[in-house]
């Protein structure tokens, strides 16, 4: 009988050591993600790099679902899967071949015209560069 009453005492001693590890774990995670307001306003810059990665991650995203919905849509040549889209600080870099001026031309539209929304704020790219994006040359004639 008294193995069964150590026991029987030992159960609340056990759930209270549970309650209190679960009570630190979800402090700790309450920290890790910004609970902690004092901890954050002194990292300022370090959120601010992750709104604009995310932002970016946005933008790329967005960038590619319409290029992919307009070559689907249209007569210009463009196809989405020649044309790679990165994206830093909001400055897009689009890259690959098309096969014709007026794709070129679409694929850049598409990019400027691209907008997306977090938290509320709108974001558009800041600036495009098509630079590494090329036209095919065309088959010679025989």
């Amino acid at each position: 009988m008294r193995i069964h009453e150590r026991s029987r005492r030992s159960v609340p001693l056990t759930l209270l050591l549970v309650l209190l590890l679960c009570l630190a774990s979800f402090g700790a995670q309450c920290n890790r993600r910004g609970g902690n307001k004092a901890v954050n306003n002194s990292n300022v810059a370090a959120g601010d790099s992750e709104k604009d990665r995310e932002v970016d991650d946005l933008l790329r995203s967005k960038i590619r679902q319409n290029l992919t919905e307009q070559a689907n849509n249209s007569n210009t040549g463009l196809s989405a899967l020649d044309i790679e889209v990165s994206v830093s600080k909001r400055k897009v870099g689009l890259s690959g071949t098309v096969k014709s001026e007026a794709a070129r031309a679409e694929a850049e539209r598409i990019a400027r015209e691209t907008e997306v929304e977090r938290q509320g704020e709108k974001f558009k790219p800041a600036e495009v560069d098509t630079s590494k994006l090329t036209v095919k040359a065309g088959s010679p004639s025989p």
